[in-house]
């Protein structure tokens, strides 16, 4: 019985159309192709963060000048009204 594909292959020499060498142009436009999709990618992850960081710092900023500007006229409206009411009473 004759079995060809069961023989030893240590004497097989590719010839050179059996291995192709990777197009190098094929090659640079993929890498340039994947350069491109991760940069712009990189971009709008840095942009999100960006605007994510810098809108939490504008709040926090806002919200102790907005705290303490509450704070200082709800203080005036209160002695003011409880000024009102005492004097209210006193004419009474």
């Amino acid at each position: 019985m004759d079995d060809d594909w069961l023989e030893d292959d240590s004497d097989f020499r590719p010839t050179e159309t059996s291995v192709k060498e990777p197009d190098s142009s094929a090659q640079e436009r993929e890498f340039l192709a994947l350069q491109r999709i991760h940069g712009t990618n990189g971009y709008r992850e840095g942009l999100g963060e960006g605007k994510e960081k810098s809108m939490q710092e504008g709040f926090d900023a806002g919200y102790n000048a907005g705290f303490a500007e509450g704070l200082s006229q709800g203080l005036s409206l209160g002695h003011d009204t409880a000024k009102r009411l005492l004097e209210s009473l006193r004419s009474k």
